[in-house]
Protein backbone atom coordinates (compact mmCIF):
# COMPACT_ATOMS: atom_id res chain seq x y z
CA UNK A 1 0.00 0.00 0.00
CA UNK A 2 1.46 3.33 -1.02
CA UNK A 3 1.54 6.40 1.23
CA UNK A 4 -1.21 8.19 -0.69
CA UNK A 5 -3.52 5.22 -0.29
CA UNK A 6 -2.74 5.12 3.41
CA UNK A 7 -3.56 8.82 3.70
CA UNK A 8 -6.85 8.36 1.85
CA UNK A 9 -8.04 5.26 3.71
CA UNK A 10 -6.35 5.76 7.07
CA UNK A 11 -9.51 7.02 8.72
CA UNK A 12 -10.74 3.42 8.58
CA UNK A 13 -7.89 2.43 10.90
CA UNK A 14 -9.95 2.29 14.12
CA UNK A 15 -11.74 -0.76 12.73
CA UNK A 16 -8.34 -2.50 12.93
CA UNK A 17 -7.36 -0.77 16.21
CA UNK A 18 -4.90 1.47 14.35
CA UNK A 19 -5.42 5.09 15.38
CA UNK A 20 -2.15 6.57 14.13
CA UNK A 21 -3.75 8.20 11.08
CA UNK A 22 -5.47 10.69 13.38
CA UNK A 23 -2.07 12.14 14.22
CA UNK A 24 -2.29 13.79 10.79
CA UNK A 25 -5.26 15.78 12.04
CA UNK A 26 -3.56 16.67 15.32
CA UNK A 27 -0.25 17.62 13.73
CA UNK A 28 -1.38 20.98 12.31
CA UNK A 29 -2.77 22.34 15.61
CA UNK A 30 0.36 20.99 17.29
CA UNK A 31 2.63 22.96 14.97
CA UNK A 32 0.54 26.08 15.65
CA UNK A 33 0.76 25.50 19.40
CA UNK A 34 4.54 25.05 19.25
CA UNK A 35 4.93 28.38 17.44
CA UNK A 36 2.31 30.24 19.49
CA UNK A 37 2.70 32.11 22.73
CA UNK A 38 -1.01 32.78 23.20
CA UNK A 39 -2.84 31.94 26.38
CA UNK A 40 -5.34 29.65 24.66
CA UNK A 41 -2.63 27.42 23.22
CA UNK A 42 -0.96 27.19 26.63
CA UNK A 43 -3.89 25.29 28.15
CA UNK A 44 -4.16 22.49 25.62
CA UNK A 45 -0.48 22.18 24.70
CA UNK A 46 0.33 19.28 27.12
CA UNK A 47 -2.88 17.42 26.22
CA UNK A 48 -2.17 17.62 22.52
CA UNK A 49 1.43 16.56 23.09
CA UNK A 50 0.28 13.54 25.08
CA UNK A 51 -2.23 12.64 22.37
CA UNK A 52 0.46 12.78 19.68
CA UNK A 53 2.78 10.57 21.73
CA UNK A 54 -0.02 8.03 22.30
CA UNK A 55 -0.74 7.95 18.57
CA UNK A 56 2.99 7.55 17.94
CA UNK A 57 3.14 4.52 20.23
CA UNK A 58 0.07 3.03 18.53
CA UNK A 59 1.75 3.47 15.13
CA UNK A 60 4.81 1.56 16.29
CA UNK A 61 2.71 -1.62 16.31
CA UNK A 62 1.39 -1.26 12.75
CA UNK A 63 2.29 -4.63 11.27
CA UNK A 64 -0.55 -5.55 8.86
CA UNK A 65 -2.93 -3.81 6.44
CA UNK A 66 -6.52 -4.94 5.95
CA UNK A 67 -8.02 -5.15 2.47
CA UNK A 68 -10.85 -6.93 0.69
CA UNK A 69 -8.65 -10.00 0.31
CA UNK A 70 -7.75 -10.17 4.01
CA UNK A 71 -4.77 -9.03 6.05
CA UNK A 72 -1.44 -8.33 4.38
CA UNK A 73 1.74 -7.99 6.44
CA UNK A 74 3.82 -4.84 6.18
CA UNK A 75 6.99 -5.97 4.42
CA UNK A 76 9.04 -2.75 4.66
CA UNK A 77 8.65 0.82 5.83
CA UNK A 78 9.67 3.64 3.50
CA UNK A 79 11.41 6.90 4.27
CA UNK A 80 8.05 8.69 4.45
CA UNK A 81 6.96 6.50 7.35
CA UNK A 82 10.07 7.32 9.33
CA UNK A 83 9.80 11.04 8.52
CA UNK A 84 6.16 11.00 9.63
CA UNK A 85 7.02 9.16 12.85
CA UNK A 86 9.80 11.66 13.59
CA UNK A 87 7.42 14.57 12.99
CA UNK A 88 4.73 13.14 15.26
CA UNK A 89 7.10 12.16 18.07
CA UNK A 90 9.08 15.40 17.80
CA UNK A 91 5.94 17.55 17.85
CA UNK A 92 4.50 15.72 20.83
CA UNK A 93 7.73 15.99 22.77
CA UNK A 94 8.15 19.67 21.84
CA UNK A 95 4.64 20.47 23.05
CA UNK A 96 5.20 18.84 26.42
CA UNK A 97 8.61 20.44 26.89
CA UNK A 98 7.31 23.86 25.87
CA UNK A 99 4.38 23.65 28.27
CA UNK A 100 6.79 22.80 31.10
CA UNK A 101 9.15 25.64 30.15
CA UNK A 102 6.31 28.18 30.00
CA UNK A 103 4.96 26.98 33.35
CA UNK A 104 8.41 27.26 34.99
CA UNK A 105 8.95 30.74 33.54
CA UNK A 106 5.68 31.94 35.07
CA UNK A 107 6.41 30.67 38.58
CA UNK A 108 7.59 33.34 40.99
CA UNK A 109 11.14 33.04 42.23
Amino acid sequence: MRGGDMLAYGWLGPFALQFGWFANLALWPALFAIASYSGRARRWRPWLGGLLLLLFVNSLFFRAVASDAGWHPVVAYGAGYFAWMAAVAGSGTALILKSRAVRQAQEPL
